[in-house]
């Protein structure tokens, strides 16, 4: 009902001419005595009133599809986008009319801990901001009015949205594992979550939406936290090749400019190359011994990480017989 009309509330005189009517008087007569529009009498006496409420409205399709779509809001405890997918109600017109029908707007919000990037406290708080600026996709859904935060990635990752949840406080029913990718037709796994202040505190540290390549490092992270930020975006958008080669990232320049420069002078690493290809920068480590201390670097004291990501840095480091990973 893309082009639903505005339903219309009765005013008392207006249901005395529509009972007037009821008894045999004429829309027209009705509409002489007591100054009403002559359409509106036209109308109800053509479609007639129900109530929402104990609000008195004139019946017609867009009366009637409120009144199922308010009854299924109330039955279900649905959130506002399920009304919009089910019934094509914006949410803020169908809170307006919640409203007018002295009805209550129910708290639908996914229970979950909405502060948890509030303050970036911890090398699991700082991990994820480290996944979210890499593969997160923050998308604005003008139809119910807010950002939803999706991450999608290949089922046999899929178990670490688990550990997300549990940062959350979430139900981990939460999370989907029967999604599809549309080209290749592999299996995903995927979590989408939404809520006003989460998404502030997240886009106040720079995970932005539809950023496409134009990462932005959270500059203000404790030094202390940096080397777990840097390895949640390696398992977002980074690559440790399985032939032990290379540590690579992925991203605009400022991010791999800030990572460059954080791990080069912790770790004294040699100079690498940043390079550009098409709208994206590519840099990536090959010397055994800065790979080795990359990696022990990284997943010291870590708790969250890809498991295939920490198992080939493990074999790197065995490379390197003078390293081993704490």
């Amino acid at each position: 009902m893309e082009n639903r009309r505005h339903i219309k509330i009765l005013t008392e005189q207006e249901v005395i001419g529509y009972n007037e009517i009821n008894l045999g008087s004429t829309p027209y007569s009705v509409h002489k005595k007591y100054n009403l529009c002559k359409k509106t009498m036209l109308r109800l006496k053509k479609n007639g009133i129900m109530e929402i409420n104990e609000v008195i409205v004139e019946k017609n399709e867009s009366a009637i599809e409120y009144n199922n779509a308010i009854n299924y809001y109330y039955k279900t405890k649905c959130n506002l986008t399920e009304i919009y997918d089910k019934f094509k109600i914006k949410s803020e017109l169908f809170k307006k009319y919640l409203i007018l029908f002295n009805l209550e707007i129910l708290d639908y919000r996914i229970p979950m801990n909405r502060n948890v990037f509030k303050v970036i406290d911890s090398s699991d708080k700082a991990y994820w901001l480290g996944y979210l600026a890499a593969d997160g996709g923050l998308q604005y859904n003008e139809e119910v009015s807010r950002y939803t935060l999706r991450i999608q990635l290949g089922i046999k990752d899929g178990y670490i949205l688990e550990n997300l949840c549990e940062l959350l406080e979430l139900d981990k029913s939460y999370i989907n594992h029967n999604n599809i990718h549309l080209i290749t037709g592999n299996k995903l796994s995927s979590l989408s979550i939404s809520g006003k202040e989460l998404m502030e505190d997240l886009m106040d540290k720079n995970i932005l939406p539809n950023k496409s390549e134009k990462e932005k490092p959270y500059y203000d992270i404790r030094e202390d936290l940096i080397s777990h930020y840097i390895r949640g975006f390696l398992d977002g958008d980074g690559c440790i090749r399985t032939d032990l080669s290379s540590i690579s990232f992925v991203g605009s320049k400022e991010m791999l400019l800030f990572i460059q420069k954080h791990l080069n002078e912790k770790l004294d690493l040699k100079p690498n190359v940043i390079k550009e290809k098409k709208t994206i920068y590519f840099m990536a480590y090959y010397n055994l011994k800065d790979k080795t201390k990359i990696i022990k670097y990284l997943y010291k004291g870590a708790n969250q990480y890809l498991t295939r990501k920490h198992d080939l840095g493990i074999k790197i480091c065995r490379l390197n017989q003078s390293w081993q990973v704490d």
